[in-house]
């Protein structure tokens, strides 16, 4: 007897929820590798990361990890976020008076605090990989596997010559 898994979901779904499961399932993935790629640069930049949500809505479960991050499953399960500390509303544009409160060691945490270069870097991590283990020493590159060019040293030319 031969059972076909997606078949069988299918069958106890009527046609849609064989679609929408699996379809929910592979969207939740993408998200939640692309929220990690945030999170993790973000970490590395000195970045307090407040929240890192999959789903949007109120939460169904979560729980606080030692740096004080709320990791959470929501109940619309149709994307992710990762706030950060001093990116305190949904425009990502600072409170003028929360800034001026702040102490240096709250800046120091702070993504609006963080140089051009590591708050692009926190920005690109998501939707793009990265080399390195220095975030400010990471060249983004598009997700294509290709050969590194040779550096003139290594190079050697062959001259062929037809017989």
């Amino acid at each position: 007897m031969n059972f076909d898994f997606l078949s069988g979901i299918n069958a106890l779904g009527g046609g849609v929820l064989g679609y929408l499961i699996p379809f929910l399932f592979v969207l939740t993935l993408v998200v939640f590798f692309h929220e990690l790629g945030h999170f993790v640069v973000a970490r590395r930049c000195g970045v307090r990361v407040l929240v890192f949500s999959i789903g949007f809505g109120p939460e169904l479960f979560g729980f606080n990890d030692r740096h004080g991050t709320r990791w959470k499953l929501s109940a619309v399960p149709l994307g992710g976020y990762v706030k950060f500390f001093g990116d305190e509303n949904a425009a990502s544009v600072p409170d003028a008076a929360a800034l001026a409160a702040m102490t240096d060691e709250e800046r120091r945490h702070s993504f609006v605090h963080q140089s051009v270069a590591r708050r692009a870097a926190v920005v690109v991590a998501g939707p793009v990989t990265f080399q390195g283990s220095d975030p400010e020493l990471a060249i983004p590159v598009a997700s294509v596997d290709h050969e590194p060019p040779l550096s003139r040293e290594s190079s050697t030319s062959t001259a062929v010559t037809p017989r």
